[in-house]
């Protein structure tokens, strides 16, 4: 099957000892998982600039990136088609005012919430890329720091 090429990014915000997560429902499949802030690099747009910008669109939590990004590559399922991700990995910190926006999102948002850490490597369990990823991330601090 071939795959469709998108460079999207991923952002691990963490705040205390929980990461911010948004819940997904396939539009073609119904199935519902958590996953990481993040989406499509639009034209033009850096990846920087994308991280920050799905995130608040996402959340409706404005933040600011503490890390460099760090590029991977993985397969992902959505909505009928197969993905060929060249993801950007960013962490990311809340600005000063911690009060979200209201999310207006796409349909396929179903919500944002703080997961206590001890959860995440479980809720990302069905995406194993995604899931060492984010854990070697929070664990080791392999983006090197701004």
């Amino acid at each position: 099957m071939t795959s469709i090429t998108r460079r999207r990014t991923s952002v691990l915000c963490q705040r205390e000892n929980s990461l911010l997560m948004i819940e997904l429902e396939d539009p073609t499949t119904f199935k519902r998982f958590w996953s990481l802030p993040g989406g499509m690099i639009e034209q033009g747009e850096s990846p920087e600039s994308c991280a920050v910008r799905e995130t608040f669109e996402e959340t409706g939590y404005a933040i600011h990136l503490t890390s460099e990004g760090l590029k991977t590559n993985y397969l992902f399922r959505w909505n009928k088609h197969h993905y060929a991700c060249e993801c950007h990995w960013f962490l990311g910190a809340l600005n000063e005012d911690h009060e979200p926006a209201v999310v207006t999102d796409a349909d396929y948002l179903l919500g944002t919430q703080w997961i206590p850490l001890p959860r995440v490597a479980a809720l990302l369990s069905y995406h194993p890329h995604i899931q060492e990823e984010s854990l070697k991330l929070l664990q080791s601090g392999r983006i090197n720091s701004v």
